[in-house]
């Protein structure tokens, strides 16, 4: 990655500006303070998981348009989906899973690794590109019928009760 030179000379690390410290306040909320799980927990159906999935969306844009990575974009996505599909399983388990997960933290680690050219971070996202394609393929797949699954035991439930 080529880093432009600013008028004064040095060059200007994307570390340095207000979006990548927009990724590390996201990173902090959803992971360290819970807010992943907790808006899990009080929005149902799997609607809360969607939610915090937005918050990935400024990852996705910055390692797209800022790092310009094909390989850090499809690990950060592919660890989005493994979160939505944790937050999808019932009873409060995927709530209980995804205080364990964090997505926001691993994808900023990804993103400083790719940035601070740390060799073993950019080989293992180049190695792994066809493996995180499958997995994100395998996530997508499992994230709509457990999406069914879970429509379908509202329906069931709400057929019990009226």
């Amino acid at each position: 990655m080529k880093l432009k030179p600013t008028l004064s000379g040095k060059t200007d690390l994307p570390t340095d500006s207000r979006f990548y410290h927009t990724l590390q306040r996201i990173a902090r909320w959803m992971d360290t303070y819970y807010l992943d799980p907790i808006l899990g927990f009080l929005l149902p159906a799997g609607i809360g998981d969607f939610v915090s999935a937005l918050m990935a969306i400024p990852f996705i844009v910055f390692s797209l348009f800022v790092a310009k990575s094909i390989p850090l974009t499809l690990a950060i996505i592919n660890h989005t989906l493994w979160d939505i599909l944790i937050g999808l399983i019932p009873f409060f388990v995927g709530d209980v899973l995804d205080v364990f997960s964090r997505p926001y933290r691993r994808n900023l680690q990804l993103i400083e690794g790719y940035l601070a050219g740390d060799k073993s971070t950019i080989r293992h996202l180049q190695k792994h590109v066809a493996i995180t394609l499958f997995a994100i393929f395998l996530c997508c797949t499992l994230i709509y019928f457990m999406f069914k699954a879970v429509l379908w035991f509202g329906d069931f439930f709400m057929e019990i009760l009226y």
